[in-house]
């Protein structure tokens, strides 16, 4: 999954970027919990 720091404006949007990246750090962690 690439996360984009910019918007679609093509401004840096580093608050989407940090939220979006902890999201996907989650889900990872979630899914090494889940595979034996």
């Amino acid at each position: 999954m690439g996360i984009d720091k910019f918007n679609h404006e093509g401004y840096s949007d580093p608050t989407t970027y940090e939220a979006l990246t902890n999201i996907h750090r989650e889900e990872v962690a979630a899914d090494k919990k889940v595979t034996y």
